[in-house]
């Protein structure tokens, strides 16, 4: 069923969602950032995941546009665009994340909310183990600063493949095989070129590349990283801690301490209440959201 499924289904499902009425469609490249959305979006919205990830909202956004379905935004994570030779160029209906991804974007304005989630989890360790009231918050900041590092090294890994179009299947590596100290771009490079299979040839320098790439990110003025690396780098520092926990629940537990007001300091966030209220609807459930912005009349 799923292979019947396309840029051209999508944009049917949007045509008929908004073809007649005055509420607006976001589609969202999956199921992450639609679970960001739902709790805080108002009914006016319909909130739509794509059939095939940021490729096919692009495709999708290329269509609606050329179609004429003005009531149709689209979201997109940024990813590496911004370290391709060539940048891409998107339709006007795209919103794009600051940061390598939306969720990112989130993380990086509401740094609190992260850390609350850390320093829950270390209190909670703490108090099991009959500590009683033990200060965890410089903990918890070492905590997040090393992951940012960790997955930083992968980012550069990403990146140089990337750049010389290398299929490294990155799932094959994993933080926890490692020590976090030992962990570096060129050991991240070395286990995933010792199982590529790719038709592309691999780099006879990849050493060099992955310094020039590191030099690179030292002056970017935003947090690369992606959020499925940073949160396993999390969750591996905090196993060192003691504490045990999934990606997926570490995220979780982030979603649950966000509201509109959160959301609102996000570029990509704002510009979607913004483009709504053009079209006179408003983005948030929350009259807190809504009072940011006048309706078009």
């Amino acid at each position: 069923m799923k292979d019947l499924l396309s840029e051209h289904s999508d944009v049917d499902v949007i045509r008929m969602l908004v073809g007649k009425s005055q509420k607006l469609a976001i589609m969202v490249e999956g199921p992450d950032d639609l679970f960001l959305l739902k709790n805080v979006v108002d009914s006016e919205i319909h909130l739509v995941v794509s059939s095939s990830g940021k490729s096919g909202v692009l495709k999708t956004a290329e269509l609606a546009y050329s179609q004429g379905l003005s009531r149709a935004l689209f979201l997109v994570d940024r990813d590496y665009d911004d370290f391709l030779f060539k940048v891409p160029m998107y339709p006007s209906n795209v919103i794009v994340s600051t940061h390598h991804d939306c969720f990112v974007d989130v993380l990086v304005e509401n740094m609190d909310s992260l850390s609350h989630v850390v320093v829950t989890k270390l209190s909670g360790l703490a108090r099991r183990k009959g500590l009683g009231a033990v200060d965890v918050h410089s903990d918890a900041q070492s905590i997040i600063d090393s992951a940012i590092s960790l997955a930083r090294c992968k980012t550069v890994v990403r990146i140089v493949a990337a750049r010389n179009a290398i299929g490294f299947d990155f799932k094959r590596f994993s933080f926890y095989k490692f020590s976090p100290n030992e962990i570096t771009s060129d050991l991240i490079y070395d286990e995933l070129a010792s199982s590529y299979a790719g038709s592309v040839a691999l780099p006879n320098a990849p050493s060099f590349l992955l310094a020039d790439v590191a030099l690179e990110l030292d002056g970017c003025s935003y947090a690369p990283f992606g959020d499925h690396d940073f949160l396993e780098a999390l969750c591996r520092i905090l196993k060192e801690h003691g504490v045990s926990m999934r990606p997926d629940a570490f995220r979780e537990a982030v979603f649950m301490a966000l509201k509109a007001c959160d959301l609102l300091k996000v570029q990509w966030c704002d510009d979607a209440a913004q483009r709504s209220a053009a079209l006179g609807v408003s983005l948030f459930l929350s009259h807190e959201g809504q009072s940011r912005y006048s309706f078009a009349s």
